[in-house]
């Protein structure tokens, strides 16, 4: 228990403690090149409300990381029905922004 506790302070004293490096606010750098970050909002009224992913024929180069469905989250498979309100995460070409507004209702570019 004495080895356990003392670590800390001796690393202190040796000055082999560094912080940790800030946490980046922006994924710019980490994308593939041409893609940007966005958010997407399923309106109950647009095309893919209760509809499954694979039946939306999205845009070559579209790619759906999360969703938030309430107080979780989700990662969306072929099989994923949408529901009015859920909120997608994605990477897109610039080139795909409006037929994904058109598909599911508001979008957002991420920082």
């Amino acid at each position: 228990a004495v080895q356990g506790t003392s670590i800390t302070w001796l690393a202190r004293k040796l000055d082999l403690v560094a912080p940790l490096p800030p946490e980046p606010d922006q994924l710019v750098g980490l994308l593939p090149q041409g893609f940007i970050a966005i958010d997407l909002a399923v309106d109950a009224a647009a095309p893919a409300a209760q509809r499954r992913l694979y039946e939306l024929g999205l845009p070559s180069g579209v790619v759906l990381v999360s969703i938030q469905r309430r107080d979780r989250y989700l990662v969306p498979s072929g099989d994923t029905r949408f529901e009015p309100g859920d909120r997608i995460r994605a990477l897109a070409r610039q080139s795909s922004l409006e037929s994904l507004r058109a598909t599911f209702g508001s979008l957002s570019r991420t920082a």
